[in-house]
């Protein structure tokens, strides 16, 4: 394998072909054995996981911390218990619930950055969390975290997974830098690249600063020797490249990071072995798994496809798209989340998405979408005040999927 003979668009296009042959691989297997086994095989084999939406986090951590075999391999398919719909966007929209769940619960142990918004695993040692009414293992937790964002690249599932470019270089084993620290942590980063910046002779007077690295918890302030003797070795000018290097590594890669990362790590690699995707570099890994976040949404109306009685020229969809041209940003992405499933964009961009607009029986009912097809019921509305009001109260309600008639 030489991944330097082909361009970024080359390597991404030979990983996602890679993924599809492995699940048509395991998709025929698995109906070799049915076969054998006197059994009629399945057009599309597919790994059925049964999620309670009340219980959401507890059943999705109880499935996916146990070894699935090859079954990782064949066609994903949530199911919401109680609820008829099933295929890509119930998949999408899992992927999103479960990493609000996995966020929301502060005793699982992931760090928000205040000013990036992004995710980092906690310094505090791996416990017991309860889940419902089950103590798990923060282990298990993060192999099931692990296994969930190898689930969601190996089925083409975009997942609102907000993790620096880090963690992909650690998957790739690329060491992390001091502009990992500042897209993860810009103050760190500002705090670091002034220090390198400090041309005092007398650094260790003006900076008063130790080989250590401090952080909080459960309201107590935790000191770290970076060096052995750190509390006793103040930063110079002759060591201030050296006590940067260290502290970047230990935000990254100390001891608790590193239990937690190995466990997400092996959860992953137990559905997108690491040998497949060394081909792409770590921005490339992030955005076959995750998604792009740019947004053209000039391009995403040139996209839409017109069925069942409306056109480009129709009354109601030149007001549709008035009404969409007004709206904010964060309301543009609920109507993708609400349409798609989620609000990742393609790597080939926002036109790829080909969503399907289509006339909804009712004319006065709220507008209806079926992410696993991607298709947008829009009653032929005949006032845009009244198409506005309604839009909005569909996007309010974006979560859940009832069945359609």
């Amino acid at each position: 394998m030489f991944p330097f003979l082909l361009d970024s668009h080359g390597r991404i296009t030979l990983f996602e072909l890679h993924a599809a042959y492995k699940l048509q691989h395991y998709s025929y297997l698995q109906n070799v054995y049915l076969l054998t086994n006197g059994l009629r095989p399945q057009n599309r084999p597919a790994l059925a996981l049964p999620i309670r939406r009340s219980n959401l986090l507890e059943d999705a951590v109880a499935l996916l911390r146990v070894p699935l075999g090859t079954a990782v391999h064949l066609h994903l398919m949530m199911v919401f218990s109680g609820e008829a719909v099933a295929g890509p966007g119930v998949n999408a929209e899992f992927f999103l619930l479960f990493m609000e769940a996995l966020v929301a619960n502060k005793e699982i142990g992931f760090l928000t950055d205040w000013e990036s918004n992004l995710l980092w695993f906690s310094e505090e040692a791996m416990q017991e969390v309860r889940l419902g009414q089950t103590l798990v293992s923060s282990a298990d937790i993060y192999w099931a975290l692990g296994v969930a964002c190898g689930l969601a690249v190996y089925n083409r599932v975009f997942m609102d997974f907000h993790f620096p470019l880090a963690l992909y270089k650690k998957l790739l084993g690329v060491s992390p830098d001091l502009c990992d620290l500042w897209e993860l942590s810009p103050r760190l980063g500002r705090s670091m690249t002034k220090i390198l910046e400090d041309t005092n002779e007398h650094l260790e007077d003006t900076l008063c600063r130790t080989f250590t690295y401090q952080y909080e918890t459960n309201g107590k302030v935790i000191m770290r020797e970076l060096i052995p003797g750190g509390s006793f070795t103040m930063v110079t000018q002759r060591n201030k490249h050296e006590y940067v290097e260290r502290f970047v590594h230990h935000k990254f890669c100390s001891d608790a990071v590193q239990r937690k990362f190995e466990r997400f790590e092996a959860g992953f690699t137990s559905v997108c072995q690491v040998l497949h995707f060394r081909l792409l570099s770590p921005r490339e890994l992030r955005d076959v798994a995750f998604g792009k976040a740019s947004y053209d949404w000039p391009a995403l109306e040139q996209g839409v496809i017109y069925v069942n009685g409306f056109n480009a020229r129709h009354n109601t969809i030149k007001m549709f798209w008035e009404v969409f041209r007004e709206l904010s940003d964060e309301q543009k992405k609920r109507f993708l989340i609400f349409v798609t499933g989620t609000d990742r964009v393609p790597l080939s961009g926002m036109k790829a998405l080909g969503i399907t607009f289509s006339m909804a029986e009712n004319p006065e009912g709220l507008p209806q979408a079926h992410t696993c097809f991607r298709t947008f019921y829009l009653p032929a509305y005949g006032d845009k005040t009244d198409l506005r009001d309604k839009l909005s109260i569909a996007l309010e309600q974006c979560f859940g999927f009832a069945p359609l008639e």
